[in-house]
């Protein structure tokens, strides 16, 4: 018996399993001091099945949910010093029960170099034990720490070991530098936040399969990551990995815990995340030196895609060269013979091969936006392209149930998406660019997950995020999780926010969107434009909600405040004595509910303007009243006065989006209200002196805006001409 252990059985909704659990356990010889943690209202399952073994210590928990509590009720039931392991209720397998107890015997090595230096019971991490409890343990041992006046030595990195041990690690993205490659990656302990920044220092590896360590980096911390609500979490590192010391051959990108005490360098293998796979590519590197010899490198992964390889060569010259397209020709080959990723996977891998030769020399773009759209700036970049640029290779893709799939076939180059032609051009795409995201590219036969793996790094196109609107929550945009190689911003303050929380740096080039080279002033229409945005709360079918699981919209405050709006008879009169029109414009996941609204009378319309009929009336209108919707920058970038109505701003900004790097009081483009009476009395003021912009706001647009002319286009097409040539001579190319 384990007389200096305990296992703790946590019943969690389901006592069924408890008894297979205890009778086997009672037959083993090895087993450690049983505790079964319970709520109270299983209480009476959990007497019955314990009745086999006396000797097990029953723990009724309060019934609270929160795991510090939990934890803390658990701790006080283990005698002083012992090691614990807490498993959930799976069934209890001969090799799981083996598990247990082997890892019990084997955490004591890493413990006796911790020494008797724990306060209390000391966790043992098993694949069963629940995250939150690791994490839970992890803040209480970490704040004793704190407050002692001395670090008790090792204690620190065996939280460091069990942190890793809990934890999803993950591969966020690769760098090239000079000889070496820059790894980031995510520990990811199911979203917990640390209070301060933890202690423990990590080690990227290279591990070859059955050699060992072939190279790595120095031992690096833990940087903030910030999540989609605009939380810091530690859960980042950056380390630099040198190749040219890594002989050639192929590689598991490893992360371990630097630490004296050699039972404690834990080491996990990091997946691949979403992000890295889409943008790998065969990448060589620049020499260091002028001796040194070329390194060559690219990112995969396995059938089962637990881990991320990193196949590295070496050498310079024509036979190196060789080598090197040798060495993909035959991955292709062994790829087409017995791949996995199904029959399509290795039949597009077989057509790539077999059709390179036709697409030498050419550099292929593909643009879009979704499939059935044709709008946004993707359509105004290509636009220009066939303008300015008709000799080059470039193709917008449209489903040809498109409404604007007529019209824009007139320019030439448009493809039909999802057709065998649109296969054909993805596989030797240069450059993918998409105003939503790249994804929207890819065929609807391809199965996304098996394109990942087994042909986006054999395609290497420039990921291209041309973006739908000036970002004001790029809290949301990761680069773990997109991959892009470019990104398009227009503000300053936008640029400063996505490099504070995406991972993006030199990826971003404030250079505009091409959809502003189209926003230029008209005569005055006479036109209220109001573009209220969305809210994710509210249950909208357009959303593809089979059933209404979230809030109703009737009732709810954006309903209230739209409908006493255009209903209010004082906007109708307002409206007959300075001869204007109000057009009200919803957005797609709420028009279900505002097409047929009710308005105070005929000078108030709805319309479901989408596309450039709705970029038309942004063009034409003289004032534009909004909530929180980015179009009010396109109506900025025009000189058109702008009302905002943030009616729900406290509710928005934590069930919607997080707080933007845009205050809408301190940068906006035009008065702040929240009430209906609010924004009318804004209004009234603005057409009384004729909608002359208020001098308030006067030259917030110029401070904003990165570039203020019609040259985007331009901009955007020479700064990809730029990241091609950079990834052709020193970042990559097959």
């Amino acid at each position: 018996m384990l007389d200096d252990a305990c296992l703790v059985l946590l019943v969690d909704r389901d006592a069924s399993h408890l008894p297979r659990w205890l009778h086997r356990l009672g037959a083993r010889g090895d087993r450690a001091r049983l505790i079964v943690a319970y709520p109270s209202d299983l209480a009476d399952q959990v007497v019955a099945a314990c009745d086999e073994l006396p000797d097990v210590h029953r723990l009724k928990l309060a019934d609270t949910g929160d795991p510090v509590g939990t934890l803390s009720e658990i701790m006080a039931a283990v005698p002083t010093a012992h090691l614990i392991t807490i498993t959930t209720l799976e069934q209890p397998t001969p090799d799981l029960l083996d598990e247990l107890a082997s890892g019990l015997v084997a955490a004591r090595h890493s413990v006796a170099a911790v020494g008797s230096n724990f306060a209390g019971p000391v966790l043992v991490w098993h694949r069963t034990t629940p995250v939150p409890l690791v994490t839970a343990y992890l803040d209480l041992v970490l704040a004793e720490l704190a407050e002692g006046a001395e670090q008790p030595a090792g204690v620190s990195d065996y939280l460091g070991s069990l942190a890793l041990q809990a934890a999803l690690v993950t591969v966020e993205w690769l760098d090239p530098q000079p000889g070496a490659v820059d790894i980031a990656l995510r520990i990811n302990l199911a979203g917990h936040r640390f209070d301060s920044r933890p202690p423990w220092q990590f080690r990227v590896t290279l591990a070859a399969p059955d050699a060992g360590d072939a190279g790595g980096s120095e031992p690096v911390g833990l940087v903030q990551r910030i999540d989609a609500s605009g939380i810091a979490r530690w859960e980042w590192l950056v380390a630099r990995v040198p190749l040219g010391g890594v002989p050639t051959g192929d590689y598991r990108i490893e992360l371990s815990l630097s630490s004296p005490h050699e039972s404690l360098r834990s080491t996990r293998a990091a997946r691949p995340s979403k992000g890295s796979l889409a943008n790998a590519r065969t990448v060589r590197l620049a020499a260091p030196s002028a001796e040194a010899d070329a390194v060559r490198y690219y990112l995969h992964t396995p059938d089962h895609g637990r881990e991320t390889r990193l196949w590295v060569a070496h050498g310079s010259g024509p036979l190196a060269e060789l080598a090197w397209r040798a060495r993909i020709t035959g991955a292709d080959l062994r790829y087409i013979q017995r791949g996995e990723g199904g029959r399509r996977m290795r039949a597009l891998r077989l057509l790539k091969l077999v059709s390179a030769p036709f697409f030498l020399g050419r550099e292929v773009w593909l643009l879009g936006e979704r499939a059935e759209e044709a709008q946004d700036n993707g359509l105004h970049l290509f636009r220009y392209l066939r303008t300015q640029h008709p000799r080059r290779h470039v193709y917008y893709v449209l489903s040809r149930s498109s409404p604007q799939f007529a019209e824009l076939r007139q320019l030439g180059h448009v493809v039909p998406h999802s057709s065998r032609r649109h296969e054909l051009l993805m596989l030797h795409a240069t450059v993918v660019a998409n105003a939503h995201s790249t994804h929207h590219m890819l065929p609807e036969q391809w199965n996304r997950k098996a394109f990942l793996r087994r042909l986006a790094w054999r395609i290497g196109a420039l990921q291209v995020f041309l973006q739908h609107g000036v970002h004001l929550s790029p809290e949301a945009v990761k680069r773990g999780s997109t991959g892009y190689d470019l990104i398009l911003t227009s503000a300053r303050g936008e640029t400063r926010a996505l490099r504070a929380a995406s991972g993006y740096d030199a990826q971003i080039a404030e250079v505009g969107m091409p959809r502003f080279d189209h926003l230029t002033p008209t005569p005055p229409s006479r036109t209220i434009l109001m573009m209220p945005t969305w809210r994710r709360y509210l249950w909208s079918q357009a959303r593809g909600q089979s059933s209404p699981d979230q809030e109703r919209y009737d009732g709810s405050d954006y309903e209230r405040f739209m409908t006493g709006l255009l209903t209010s008879d004082r906007l109708q009169t307002m409206l007959e004595a300075f001869d204007y029109r109000l057009v009200f414009a919803p957005h797609h996941n709420v028009a279900e509910h505002l097409m047929d609204a009710a308005t105070a009378g005929d000078r108030i319309t709805v319309v479901a303007a989408t596309g450039t009929a709705l970029q038309d009336l942004v063009r034409r209108c003289d004032v534009f009243l909004t909530d929180h919707s980015s179009v009010h920058f396109d109506a900025a970038y025009l000189g058109t006065p702008v009302i905002y109505a943030r009616f729900d701003r406290e509710e928005f900004e934590t069930r919607h989006a997080a707080p933007s790097w845009f205050d809408f009081e301190r940068d906006g483009f035009g008065p702040v209200v929240t009430t209906v009476e609010g924004t009318l009395d804004e209004l009234d003021a603005l057409l009384a002196r004729g909608c002359a912009p208020d001098p308030r706001f006067a030259g917030r647009a110029d401070e904003l805006f990165a570039h203020h002319d019609q040259e985007n286009s331009r901009r955007v097409v020479d700064t990809i001409d730029r990241r091609l040539h950079r990834i052709g001579t020193t970042g990559g190319g097959s």
